[in-house]
């Protein structure tokens, strides 16, 4: 890896590190709009 003079190195990140933004916020915003659109159906029936 290139290091460049006076930079600092930079840090690994953690496996929870990567999984935040490539897995867990898709799906949590894939469960919004679930939600929004599915809800009033759901409310509906009842």
């Amino acid at each position: 890896m290139l290091q460049l003079p006076g930079w600092p190195v930079a840090p690994t990140p953690t496996v929870l590190e990567l999984l935040t933004p490539t897995l867990f916020i898709p799906l949590a915003v894939a469960a919004v709009i679930t939600v929004l659109v599915m809800g009033p159906g759901w409310r509906s029936k009842q």
